[in-house]
């Protein structure tokens, strides 16, 4: 099984971020989204729904990491 990269909380931004053995930096964040909350082909609706966003941050090209996954 992968090792996962640790992380932490960034709490001015309110993202969760990692840093890659390559020094790259990603951003995760959970953003409510309202506009999802009724399937139209089945007409369930639901609670709490959230986009997942990952976004890297450094600048820098980044290699192959079997551990961002």
């Amino acid at each position: 099984m992968r090792n996962p990269y640790n992380y932490f909380f960034h709490h001015d931004t309110g993202t969760y971020q990692f840093i890659t053995k390559n020094n790259i930096t990603y951003r995760v964040a959970f953003i409510e989204d309202s506009t999802l909350t009724t399937v139209s082909t089945t007409g369930m609706t639901f609670d709490s729904i959230y986009q997942v966003v990952i976004e890297k941050i450094s600048d820098e090209l980044e290699p192959l990491d079997a551990r961002v996954f």
